[in-house]
């Protein structure tokens, strides 16, 4: 009688455990279908049939979708800001801006003066590449982690992505299209000659960081090169390059 009494309890357990996954079955696709907007798979209904505007194919009411992947749903809220980094931040034109008009703040990109209509909460990123029209400074994450966006603010590196335009007004900025000096054309040379860039996106990022470190530490240790460069990502793993490069660099400007 136990062992039966055993078996039904596990029956239970075990009957139990398929109505959960059920349930989470339902509320992923019910997750999944809204977010359906963000994921590209809009779904419309004619008569009897299920119709999907992303590739046309039809099931009948019958039918029986496959569930959501988890793994797909939770990417969406990342899609989500990625979608709409663009919205929130709209491009405007560089202009000096007449008077009596709303928001005006003041830059100064690489040597020259720049007034933009930007909002002052804009981040620097933004203002650069779409007001300015400075494109080398790259969009990588939004959150100061890859380096990416990375330009120097009175000489210091600094990450463009986080930092609010009202914080930078009339102060020196230099992004990468405007570097210069023995520095960084030591830092140019060695990236070349050592061939460090693969697809080059996190580029830009990893040279600015490079040359503020050198002109703070001329002769870095490697220690001192890992910790100045931790900030800066590279997905195509150039680091063993990128970190010859400076050493090669360092010494071309000390020689």
């Amino acid at each position: 009688m136990a062992g039966e009494a055993d078996g039904a309890s596990g029956s239970g357990q075990f009957q139990s455990g398929r109505e959960d996954e059920r349930d989470n079955a339902g509320a992923l696709r019910s997750e999944g279908h809204a977010n359906g907007h963000l994921l590209g798979t809009h779904h419309h209904r004619e008569g009897d049939d299920t119709v999907d505007a992303e590739d046309g194919e039809q099931q009948s009411d019958g039918g029986k979708r496959p569930p959501v992947d988890a793994a797909v749903v939770r990417l969406a809220p990342f899609e989500a800001r990625l979608a709409t980094c663009r919205i929130r931040w709209p491009a405007k034109i560089s202009r000096v801006v007449d008077e009596g008009q709303a928001m005006a703040v003041a830059l100064v990109l690489n040597g020259k003066r720049f007034e933009l209509d930007v909002e002052p909460d804009e981040p620097l990123l933004w203002a650069i590449r779409e007001a300015a029209g400075l494109t080398g400074t790259k969009y990588g994450c939004g959150m100061a982690l890859c380096g990416a966006c990375t330009v120097h603010l009175n000489g210091r590196a600094i990450r463009s992505c986080v930092t609010p335009v009202r914080s930078v007004a009339e102060k020196s900025i230099t992004t990468i299209e405007g570097v210069s000096g023995p520095v960084a054309q030591a830092v140019l040379r060695s990236w070349e000659r050592i061939d460090v860039a693969q697809c080059g996106y996190c580029q830009p990022g990893q040279i600015m960081s490079a040359i503020a470190l050198l002109k703070q530490t001329p002769v870095p240790t490697d220690d001192q090169i890992d910790t100045a460069m931790s900030g800066n990502i590279c997905r195509c793993g150039t680091y063993v390059r990128i970190r010859a490069a400076i050493h090669d660099a360092a010494s071309i400007h000390k020689g």
